[in-house]
């Protein structure tokens, strides 16, 4: 308590005197307290002995939230005037740890500022509830005039004169995240649909999030809505096939208090359509009575993807006249005896090409050629035509072992009479490479058929 030194009264003691040169005694009377010559009247004295003590804890901030990085004005009011030399600290519990908030200013009057810098690891929410605090001089001092220094206790939270009492002051520490997932399928995932139903789900509430803040490849993003203030749908639409990423980028949007987003997980995805392969009908002629293993066709289709096909014969291939190479496509006779113009002219195969999931089917046309048959011709096996024709096949001169050879025929899979010879060596260096009929008369009238092979 402090108290104005207004008047003195002189008593000796300890058996002492005071007197004049002369032994006079001294008249120990002194003037009244503010009268002139008093001690009062001439001097502004004043005893203190009462330490100056905390009063009040408040914050100049506005009430609300605050993120990481922002800074928070802590105000300490004293019960009388201080004064502060050095550093002193303010040390705060903020959740994982502790802060420590460097006097700021305020000196010299009855309150001081501490400036507390919102730290990444604060997990308390409501700031009242760090300030369970405590000083630490820090080789400082707060005292006041009279040098009694305070007394730092603070109100506990919640309680009058505390922060909490007095402040709505919200610290959120934490970053927010996001999940994107899709009602297809999981990250990663292969679909033939060209749209995705996305959702991307906050951790806590947003205010700001956007179309533009979501970045894709391979498509567009469109109809964005808030579910809530914290989850949103979204419609991915692919612009082509292959692979197609969704990411929210770090910094796209913020929480409530502001603090920005880290990135999202990508969200990948392929589109990747199965397109059928593609055949078309198709009509090729052949020579009746050609031997087994001629080759007169080959069937083609297409597929999109580039996937391996095969090809099976449905239907049509009556006494199992023909043969089908499952992975070229190319067709061969297997049933001589059945290639019979005046039976059987025409041939209609139903032949399917499938890339293993997906088909289609054609119809392949064999028209059988009518070959002169009155006169008896022998259809050479392929060993005996290998002693009598050769090389076969040949890509130049083809050598033909008959005695008295009267002519040499070579006709094409459609019975097309293409070169004829009577000479033994048949120069065939100018035909297309393929499949050829090559028949063959003697002098005495017998005749020969078998196929030749241009390389």
């Amino acid at each position: 308590m402090g108290n104005d030194i207004a008047g003195l009264a002189i008593i000796p003691t300890n058996a002492g005197s005071i007197n004049d040169i002369a032994g006079n005694a001294a008249t120990l009377v002194l003037a009244s307290p503010g009268a002139a010559n008093s001690l009062g009247a001439n001097k502004a004295i004043v005893v203190d002995n009462t330490d100056p003590t905390v009063s009040n804890v408040t914050s100049t901030a506005a009430n609300g939230s605050y993120k990481v990085g922002d800074v928070i004005p802590i105000t300490i009011e004293f019960s009388e005037v201080v004064n502060v030399t050095g550093t002193p600290q303010l040390t705060l519990e903020t959740g994982s740890s502790d802060a420590v908030v460097d006097y700021s200013s305020g000196t010299g009057s009855n309150t001081l500022t501490f400036n507390y810098t919102v730290a990444s690891d604060h997990t308390t929410s409501d700031l009242d509830y760090v300030t369970t605090s405590s000083f630490a001089m820090n080789s400082g001092t707060i005292n006041d005039a009279a040098v009694n220094a305070a007394t730092l206790t603070l109100a506990s939270p919640g309680a009058s004169g505390s922060l909490g009492a007095n402040k709505a002051i919200v610290v959120d520490g934490t970053v927010p995240t996001m999940s994107i997932t899709a009602n297809e399928g999981i990250d990663g995932f292969t679909a033939e649909d060209s749209t995705l139903s996305l959702t991307f789900a906050s951790s806590e509430a947003i205010a700001d999030f956007i179309l533009a803040d979501i970045t894709v490849t391979g498509g567009t993003i469109s109809a964005l809505v808030a579910v809530n203030d914290s989850n949103y749908t979204a419609t991915f639409t692919a612009s082509g096939e292959g692979a197609k990423t969704i990411l929210v980028a770090v910094g796209a949007y913020k929480d409530v208090a502001g603090n920005e987003n880290i990135a999202a997980a990508q969200f990948n995805w392929t589109y990747d359509v199965d397109n059928a392969p593609q055949i078309s009908d198709t009509t090729f002629s052949l020579a009746e009575n050609s031997p087994n293993g001629t080759f007169f066709g080959t069937i083609q289709a297409s597929d999109a993807d580039g996937d391996t096909l095969s090809y099976t014969v449905l239907s049509g291939n009556t006494d199992q006249a023909f043969g089908l190479n499952a992975s070229t496509g190319v067709l061969s006779v297997t049933d001589s005896t059945a290639l019979d113009y005046e039976t059987a002219p025409v041939f209609s195969l139903l032949v399917q090409a499938s890339d293993g999931a997906l088909s289609d089917s054609a119809t392949v046309t064999i028209n059988l050629i009518d070959i002169d048959e009155e006169e008896e011709e022998e259809t050479l096996s392929l060993a005996d035509a290998s002693a009598m024709i050769y090389p076969n096949p040949s890509n130049g001169i083809v050598n033909i072992k008959m005695a008295a050879l009267k002519e040499a025929t070579i006709y094409n899979l459609s019975g097309k009479r293409i070169m004829r010879s009577t000479d033994n060596r048949i120069d065939v260096s100018t035909l297309s490479e393929g499949v050829y009929i090559i028949k063959l008369e003697n002098k005495s009238g017998d005749r020969f058929s078998t196929r030749l092979i241009k390389e």
